[in-house]
């Protein structure tokens, strides 16, 4: 595995928290809570926005093997998931199950649209 490829992976991952983190922080809510159908389903679209920026910024970086490079940001945004699920043991796993079934795959997206927006990096 190249630096270039791990640095892009770790940067994605690390957008894809940040801007995950900060927008529950600007929400006031816990994202471990029970929450209504709206504001999972609103912020669930956010979320996977951000896994697929988290994605396309880890492809971007590592300049080659795009789709590999955004599973590798799926595999951290599922393994805290799960993590944070064994460990933590919240109230609420919604928050999980959707990182796991639609946020994590949204990464993969997003270094699949790199390299097919940029061949000659791929």
């Amino acid at each position: 595995m190249s630096i270039r490829l791990l640095a892009g992976i770790l940067t994605g991952d690390v957008l894809f928290a940040a801007l995950s983190f900060a927008m529950f922080r600007l929400l006031g809510r816990d994202p471990h809570e029970a929450a209504g159908a709206g504001f999972i389903a609103a912020t669930v679209a956010l979320g996977a926005l951000f896994a697929v920026g988290g994605g396309y910024l880890a492809a971007a970086i590592a300049r080659g093997a795009p789709v590999f490079a955004g599973f590798g940001v799926a595999v951290l945004i599922a393994g805290g998931a799960i993590s944070s699920a064994l460990v933590a043991r919240p109230a609420s796993l919604w928050s999980q199950l959707a990182a796991v079934a639609l946020l994590a795959p949204a990464a993969v997206l997003g270094g699949f649209v790199r390299g097919r927006t940029h061949p000659e990096q791929a």
